[in-house]
């Protein structure tokens, strides 16, 4: 009887040996299963952040580009602007030069050579104010888009570095686990 107790003994205790040993592995195959999901994640993570930054990217472009399309718009209403401009001030010379010969003083004397004077001095500065606010908004508008160019770019590369970031720390916990 002993002998049979002795031999149930270490039975048991080869199994549970034996069923600790399938544990173990079991855990290191779950430990390996965790592993390539967080491999996976990881890889996901970065090619979502890669996407995120060229998605933010696009978007800042388009805009730059419109900027820029309303840009081309600005110059040349400035230019049909100063052409009006141009155009209100050869009206009003022909205007003060008619008046002036209808009232009997030629073409350079007297008050309507003043007149046309001062009408082309304002004509001057109507043209002059419509050429340079054309000027100025367009610059505006080139610089706005400039920046959103700027800022796509930062968004793109955020993105990239977002993506090594994540492999980098990946690596990192490889390592540690060995």
């Amino acid at each position: 009887m002993a002998t049979m107790m002795t031999m149930m003994l270490a039975s048991l205790k080869v199994g549970g040996v034996a069923a600790a040993g399938a544990g173990a592995a079991g855990a290191a195959a779950g430990a390996g299963a965790l592993g390539t999901l967080s491999t996976a994640l990881t890889v996901v993570g970065g090619l979502a952040s890669i996407m995120s930054g060229a998605k933010q990217k696009s978007a800042l472009d388009q805009q730059a580009t419109d900027e820029d399309t309303r840009a081309t718009q600005e110059t040349i209403q400035g230019r049909q602007d100063a052409l009006s401009a141009m155009r209100a001030l050869n009206q009003d010379q022909a205007q003060i030069a008619v008046a002036g010969y209808a009232s009997g003083i030629g073409g350079g004397e007297g008050s309507a050579a003043a007149a046309q004077e001062e009408a082309r001095k304002v004509g001057d500065q109507n043209f002059n104010l419509s050429r340079d606010n054309a000027a100025f908004q367009s610059s505006a508008r080139r610089n706005q888009g400039r920046q959103y160019r700027d800022q796509g770019q930062g968004a793109f590369t955020s993105g990239l570095f977002g993506a090594v970031k994540g492999g980098i720390s990946l690596f990192q916990r490889r390592e540690v686990r060995g």
